[in-house]
């Protein structure tokens, strides 16, 4: 994942992106030992933090990177 390109998105944007990154984090940081118990889909996810598609959280989570990421994708293990 690449961070956002200044030139393509104004700086009300960026701030606005990183308010929502915000929101998404504190969402997890409060609420992570009933997500981890939880079978919430990646949609019923998004409303709970009030994003409506895919695409912004994706913009929110370009938007506090500094250098390029990798993310790697997991499965929940139930122990």
């Amino acid at each position: 994942m690449e961070p956002l390109n200044p030139e393509e998105h104004s700086a009300d944007e960026i701030k606005q992106l990183r308010s929502i990154n915000a929101r998404i984090m504190d969402y997890i940081n409060n609420n992570y030992k009933t997500l981890a118990e939880s079978e919430i889909s990646f949609e019923q996810f998004l409303d709970v933090v009030e994003i409506s598609s895919y695409q912004i959280y994706v913009l929110a989570l370009r938007s506090t990177l500094k250098l390029n990421k990798i993310y790697i994708k997991r499965v929940p293990v139930v122990f």
